[in-house]
């Protein structure tokens, strides 16, 4: 059985994302995206030990979509800030996270929903080589995000990342 051994490099860390993270109806489990979806992350990361590390997060991701019935907002943003514990073998790590998750619909630069937010958490897996690359996978899922003038909605659906870390 292999020994424990965690390679976190302690630092900062930037990706880019692609993914069915989306907004979705929380009662169809449809989801309103038409595009895409594509963004950004970064992290700063800890080692607490031989096989452990803990990280604050933040990743946003963007695309086309249309919300009835304000089908006026063609564009949304959403996103998470959140921490993570990761268990390490050699290079290879699973990870928990939790946070605040956040969603904004977008008319034009001028006009946009508001922004709503609320807990959710994910889970995911990856590589990080000592050289400082690193690719992973999450799923997420966000509570109900209630809008005032909306149908309310959660967030939710899976990112890939492709980044590098500054050790």
């Amino acid at each position: 059985m292999p020994e424990l051994k965690a390679e976190p490099g302690k630092g900062f860390g930037l990706a880019l994302e692609g993914g069915s993270f989306k907004p979705i109806d929380p009662d169809t489990g449809k989801g309103f995206q038409s595009s895409d979806s594509y963004g950004i992350a970064f992290d700063y990361q800890w080692p607490l030990g031989e096989s452990v590390s803990f990280s604050i997060f933040g990743f946003e991701h963007g695309g086309m979509a249309k919300l009835p019935p304000k089908s006026d907002y063609e564009y949304y943003k959403t996103g998470v800030i959140g921490a993570e514990l990761k268990a390490w073998i050699d290079s290879f790590f699973i990870g928990i996270h939790g946070g605040q998750y956040y969603l904004t619909w977008i008319e034009s630069l001028s006009s946009y929903s508001g922004i709503t937010q609320t807990g959710g958490s994910g889970y995911g897996l990856g590589f990080e080589m000592e050289s400082g690359w690193m690719f992973a996978a999450y799923s997420e899922k966000s509570g109900t995000l209630e809008h005032e003038e909306m149908a309310d909605q959660k967030v939710e659906g899976n990112r890939i990342l492709l980044g590098y870390r500054w050790r």
